[in-house]
């Protein structure tokens, strides 16, 4: 499950002011965990790191949750762009949800292998 965001410059706005709870997790990590939990229910286990934007909030992450046997992993960062998918892999099937949350407009049928 990945759902990175566009880069954006680290000058003082809300995403990079540690007053005004600025940083990726807040701003973009809360959906992917959210949308984990409606799917999965509550995590078992969860480790994750993350690196410094220079005003000292975080500019990017990535955490591994485990809800019983299935791992998830989750990234977010405002300093790189990324496939901006959830993506939920099965056994036999992989479902792909294009862009969950900010211009969401397509929703893409469970396939075998990734879109082309």
């Amino acid at each position: 499950m990945n759902w990175p965001f566009g880069i954006l410059t680290p000058r003082i706005t809300v995403f990079f002011d540690p007053a005004q709870g600025g940083g990726s997790l807040l701003d973009l990590g809360i959906y992917l965990i959210s949308l984990s939990q409606f799917f999965l229910g509550e995590p078992d286990a969860v480790r994750g790191e993350w690196y410094s934007a220079p005003s000292g909030v975080d500019m990017g992450a990535r955490m591994e949750l485990t809800f019983g046997r299935i791992p998830a992993s989750l990234n977010c960062a405002f300093d790189h762009t990324g496939g901006n998918l959830f993506i939920i892999e099965g056994s036999r099937r992989t479902l792909f949800l294009q862009s969950p949350f900010i211009g969401a407009g397509r929703f893409w049928k469970p396939v075998r292998s990734w879109p082309g």
